[in-house]
């Protein structure tokens, strides 16, 4: 939240479990480990912290060294040791050991904020999206680009989710559109469908022959959604020109893409 905070919520009661305090700002980014043991979270404070969900408390963080860069975007990615995949406001990108509390620089290729990242249940590949309008799909075990699928966004790429067989990326964008395509076939476009402005995806499931892909997103109306060049500028330091975007309206909605 902008109030520095994060809530964990019990979604079989709808009741708060607890209340995780330790960001000094805006909390922009948060993913929970596959057994819901643990959760990450970043924020523009410049942070990536490491919860465990159970006490609530922090285990680990890391900080960024670059004043007034944010952290965006975040996931875990799984295997021992347990690392992350970090995005920030000005298209840096990392991978975070956190056990021995070390990071390691990914080569840039983003020239704008990191809105989401994404990764692989086996924790082979990772994806990046950014404001830049650039989608990449990196090998995480080499630490290098595996591919740029094609790009069908036309501008800012705003949410991505990988499948759980590791074989489709989907991505959102303030264009209005979701699009679909193979990690395993040099990221090829398969489908798109059109909705209202799509700010994220929560969850996404593919059918056994892989022709079916449903889409779970949040959706959010956007007024004016903000372009490539001041939309740091107004959302840097607090929440008071949010309104400007978001008409405050969320709501889950599923999008069934046959897969030609």
């Amino acid at each position: 939240s902008s109030d520095n905070t994060l809530i964990l919520w019990d979604t079989k009661s709808g009741t708060k479990r607890a209340l995780l305090e330790g960001h000094t700002h805006w909390v922009r980014c948060c993913k929970l480990s596959p057994d819901g043991n643990y959760a990450l979270s970043g924020g523009w404070d410049g942070r990536c912290i490491y919860w465990e969900t159970k006490s609530g408390k922090s285990i680990k963080s890391m900080s960024l060294e670059n004043e007034g860069v944010g952290i965006l975007a975040c996931a875990l990615i799984p295997g021992n040791p347990m690392r992350a995949l970090i995005g920030t406001s000005d298209g840096g990108l990392y991978l975070w050991n956190i056990k021995a509390n070390t990071k390691i620089v990914l080569d840039g290729m983003h020239k704008d904020w990191v809105t989401s990242c994404a990764v692989s249940q086996n924790g082979e590949v990772g994806v990046t999206v950014s404001a830049d309008g650039c989608c990449f799909i990196w090998n995480l075990e080499t630490e290098a680009v595996l591919l740029q699928p094609e790009n069908q966004h036309t501008g800012y790429v705003s949410s991505c989710c990988i499948s759980p067989d590791s074989s489709l990326l989907i991505t959102t964008g303030y264009d209005t559109h979701a699009h679909v395509a193979s990690i395993k076939h040099s990221g090829q476009p398969l489908s798109s469908k059109l909705a209202d402005r799509m700010s994220s995806i929560a969850d996404t499931k593919t059918s056994k022959n892989n022709n079916d892909c449903n889409l779970v997103a949040t959706v959010k109306t956007v007024a004016d959604p903000p372009s490539s060049g001041n939309h740091a500028v107004d959302q840097k330091q607090n929440n008071q020109n949010s309104s400007t975007y978001w008409d405050g309206t969320c709501t889950l909605t599923e999008f069934n893409c046959i897969i030609s």
